[in-house]
């Protein structure tokens, strides 16, 4: 057992993180198909080539990785004074997850994005235990 983990918060990040990240892919998507539907195209080729759109990738990639750092964060908060050990937990996770998925589902994103999504995950999660911290020092 790692000193100064607690599960209950641990995994309670990781619950964010991962439900975020199905938000960020359910919003693109519904995005995807009101541009497709405005543009007077609404057919499943449109919609997946809008979704494939390197734009969206992109903003789907800052809204996941936004998410492992809110579920960092949590996970610190919910487990101080140990907050950065879960929060790292929270990434150490979060990456496993996220090379799972590459992994039994291959070409699922551009390699560009699987590459910056998986160097982004742990400062995510760093910047996010760290982030807990801020205002609990002067208190």
């Amino acid at each position: 057992m790692i000193k100064g983990l607690v599960p209950k918060a641990v995994a309670i990040g990781v619950l964010v993180d991962f439900c975020g990240s199905i938000l960020v892919g359910l919003v693109l998507g519904v995005t995807a198909a009101i541009i497709a539907g405005a543009s007077g195209d609404p057919s499943p080729q449109h919609v997946q080539g809008l979704v494939a759109n390197s734009y969206l990738k992109l903003v789907g990639l800052v809204g996941t990785t936004f998410f492992t750092g809110f579920g960092a964060y949590l996970a610190a908060k919910r487990s101080r004074p140990n907050g950065l050990t879960n929060a790292l937990s929270v990434g150490v996770i979060s990456l496993a997850l996220g090379i799972t998925l590459a992994i039994l589902k291959p070409g699922i994103t551009p390699m560009w994005k699987l590459v910056a999504g998986l160097v982004l995950t742990l400062p995510a999660a760093y910047a996010g235990g760290r982030f807990s911290e801020k205002g609990h020092e002067a208190a």
